[in-house]
């Protein structure tokens, strides 16, 4: 299932996809795109325009979203976990289009609990493959998840965990104040012009993280009232210690393992969801004193962030496995698809990256995406899809263009199984990307039945429907 993160008004991202969009509020132009890319890399500002200036903000959170999911063990675990949903969940609609069939009557997506299949607890079946992804919105966890993660909370604070205190540490909250971070750490007011200068403040209301919501400020401003309360530092101190931490903590929060690690561990993956984690270093923070407190403000200025989370981890109250052996698994994992997957080789690059330049790192934002020579995928207006390719991936076309096509083919499984169980309306991203050859004007415009999805051979939207028997 597919779920959007974003930034408010002004771009989405849509998680597990790779693949960023932007609003007619931010229209992201090639015009734009290079310039603003540039100054980036030379910590400028490229905007001259409110417009470009809100574009601007929206790149910058909507590639913050992206380098989390194609750099963290959340995005790791989500992305293995999603293709395996996608196929459970195609083969599950055409069970349900057989089983009405066989009863005389025609069902349409969504499919809902309805007269002609009343017998079968399709609610059900979607929120149990729900479960097997490890970032949902707060809104879409299932009840006994919510109160799983409450109770381990809840245990290890000591005290009863609020909903309102349960949504601050949600892993909506932990990605989208991240998020939020990398934008505000980058649209600094310093060396602007003073035209710059009076657009800023004219629309600072985007950068306030205050009126965005609470999950946009929620887990850093706890981060930054323990460091200011618990360390007696001076401001300017509390300040720098204050953004280094964020950045390392929530990294370590969304440090995944695969499944199968935790359970040779002798662990549950219920100690892995990203907001028990993250409580858990808050905690385990707060008993970090004395001669520990100059060894982890030593280990901030390590760019590795392997001694901070030594330090931390002494105090967590639960046997964490640590960044280095659960991303070392991961790039086994990944090297092991490597061959068969362009997807799969970009999530190993990015491992690799973490075990020799920083096994936990202080920001996800486009300058590590930069670092890691990561593709950026995009929507823009009047173009469809976009992507571009840094370094050594711009020599070789070919890997390139079997990555696209890769991305796309797991973008049009995602829309496929929102078509059928959720929206009841079928836009296909391959035609959208202008790439697919049997392309027809529905297949932009939508469809709203499976059958009327195109019957070419080469259409490969049908062909997954073909190959799950949903005809």
């Amino acid at each position: 299932m597919r779920f959007d993160l974003q930034a408010p008004s002004l771009g989405e991202y849509h998680w597990g996809t790779l693949f960023c969009r932007f609003s007619p509020a931010a229209p992201m132009t090639k015009e734009m795109f290079f310039p603003m890319i540039a100054a980036e890399t030379q910590g400028r500002a490229a905007w001259n325009t409110e417009v470009e200036f809100r574009t601007t903000i929206a790149f910058l959170h909507e590639v913050s979203h992206l380098a989390q999911d194609l750099t963290t063990g959340l995005g790791h675990a989500d992305y293995l976990a999603s293709r395996s949903v996608a196929s459970l969940q195609l083969h599950f609609a055409a069970a349900l289009m057989r089983t009405a069939q066989a009863r005389g009557s025609d069902v349409r997506p969504p499919y809902r609990c309805d007269a002609g299949l009343a017998l079968v607890d399709i609610a059900g079946y979607i929120d149990s493959t729900r479960e097997r992804l490890g970032y949902l919105p707060f809104d879409a966890l299932s009840h006994a998840r919510r109160e799983r993660i409450r109770g381990l909370i809840a245990k290890s604070a000591g005290r009863e965990i609020s909903d309102a205190q349960l949504f601050e540490l949600s892993t909506q909250a932990l990605l989208e104040s991240d998020a939020a971070e990398a934008v505000a750490t980058r649209m600094i007011a310093g060396g602007l012009t003073q035209e710059q200068q009076a657009i800023r403040q004219k629309n600072i209301a985007l950068l306030d993280r205050t009126t965005l919501g609470i999950e946009y400020s929620a887990p850093t401003f706890h981060i930054a009232t323990l460091v200011e309360h618990h360390f007696g530092l001076d401001e300017e101190q509390t300040e720098g210690v204050a953004a280094r931490l964020i950045g390392f903590l929530i990294d370590s929060a969304l440090t995944v393992p695969p499944p199968e690690l935790v359970a040779a561990h002798g662990q549950s993956i219920d100690d892995y969801d990203p907001s028990v984690k993250f409580s858990r270093l808050l905690i385990g923070l707060q008993q970090v004193k004395g001669a520990e407190t100059n060894e982890l403000l030593m280990a901030l200025s390590d760019t590795r962030g392997s001694g901070v989370e030594r330090v931390v981890l002494r105090h967590m109250g639960c046997d964490y496995l640590t960044a280095e052996a659960i991303y070392a698994e991961w790039l086994r994992i990944f090297d092991g698809q490597s061959q068969e997957s362009m997807v799969a080789d970009a999530r190993a690059v990015a491992c690799r990256y973490r075990m020799n330049n920083g096994v936990l790192v202080n920001r996800r934002d486009l300058h590590l995406l930069l670092a890691m020579e990561v593709p950026i995928l995009h929507l823009q207006q009047g173009h469809g899809f976009v992507k571009h390719d840094w370094g050594l991936r711009i020599a070789d076309v070919e890997k390139s263009a079997a990555l696209t096509t890769e991305l796309l083919d797991c973008f049009m499984l995602d829309e496929l199984t929102e078509f059928l169980f959720s929206t009841a309306e079928f836009r296909c991203p391959l035609a959208a990307a202008d790439v697919c050859p049997v392309s027809e004007d529905g297949c932009v415009a939508g469809f709203a039945h499976p059958a009327q999805i195109p019957s070419w051979p080469d259409c490969r939207a049908r062909q997954a429907l073909d190959a799950v028997g949903l005809v």
